[in-house]
């Protein structure tokens, strides 16, 4: 079997001694996403599950978010994160389950974290084009279904 130590430096693994691959953080928990943007009128009726597990420097996080009225104007729209992305990782992130988000026919729907910041900015981009555009709260309606999920691994410091 694999023999597992405690230490100062964290848990460790088999005849490994070296600090820098002690096991010294493991959290996980709940946490309420939501949607915000600066300026503008966000989303009534707003309500977020969210669950996270940090290992170590690396963060998984997971959500979704329901909504009863649409938003308007605003810029910049972004899901929160339980911890603060690390200055060099911008990580990955993608958009699950989303109905109710309007954005350019022909682009895609993606979820980009902010370093050093605690959270990922909903943007559209063509697959064929370059550069993007941020969302904002106008494109939150109430056509159709209101429902947005993500799942997300980044790095913290």
């Amino acid at each position: 079997g694999i023999g597992l130590r405690l230490d100062t430096d964290g848990l460790k693994f088999g005849s490994d001694t070296a600090a820098a691959n002690a096991l010294d953080d493991y959290e996980e928990g709940n946490y309420t996403p939501t949607f915000v943007a600066t300026g503008g009128t966000a989303p009534g009726g707003q309500s977020g599950t969210g669950k996270y597990v940090k290992i170590g420097s690396v963060v998984h996080v997971h959500g979704q978010i329901t909504w009863t009225s649409a938003g308007s104007g605003g810029s910049n729209l972004y899901v929160a994160l339980p911890f603060t992305v690390l200055s060099n990782a911008r990580a990955g992130a993608v958009v699950g389950l989303q109905a109710g988000i309007v954005h350019s026919a022909n682009h895609y729907l993606t979820l980009v974290p902010e370093i050093n910041d605690t959270k990922m900015y909903l943007i559209e981009t063509q697959p064929d084009a370059g550069g993007h555009d941020h969302l904002n709260y106008g494109n939150v309606t109430t056509d159709g279904s209101q429902i947005f999920s993500f799942s997300a691994t980044y790095t913290v410091s």
